[in-house]
């Protein structure tokens, strides 16, 4: 994919159009439409995987994220890892080495990281585990 290139253009999609007033979800794809890869914001990211859409791009993007801050998330600390996890592995196998990368960094960030409550420390550790299950078999 062209980097520079909007997302409707390289997927080759239309805008939701209505002669009502569009929902939230609905402006935010015709806005995404509209957007190049370098665009897409942490909101975004998260957006595109719960709601399945432009998974490859959305999984691309969200390795820059992690690389960047292995807690990123929109509502929580680790709310990305949390989303990865749940992929199917078919679609994190082309990011093995990255997720490995970020797997290694988010354990020895986990050592020094000031937690937020009680047991947050273990549920990073279960999805980290879940990433590793999946990406190592």
């Amino acid at each position: 994919m062209q980097r520079n290139m909007r997302l409707g253009r390289v997927f080759n999609c239309e805008p939701v159009s209505s002669t009502k007033e569009l929902s939230p979800l609905e402006k935010w794809y015709n806005e995404l439409l509209e957007k190049t890869e370098s665009q897409l914001t942490i909101s975004d990211v998260m957006k595109m995987i719960r709601q399945n859409v432009f998974l490859e791009i959305a999984v691309g993007r969200a390795m820059v994220y992690l690389k960047k801050d292995t807690f990123i998330g929109e509502m929580y600390e680790g709310e990305l890892l949390d989303k990865i996890s749940k992929l199917d592995k078919r679609i994190l196998g082309r990011y093995i080495n990255d997720l490995k990368e970020i797997i290694i960094t988010c354990r020895q960030e986990c050592i020094t990281h000031e937690w937020g409550y009680e047991g947050e420390k273990e549920e990073i550790d279960k999805v980290l585990n879940l990433i590793d299950k999946k990406i190592n078999g």
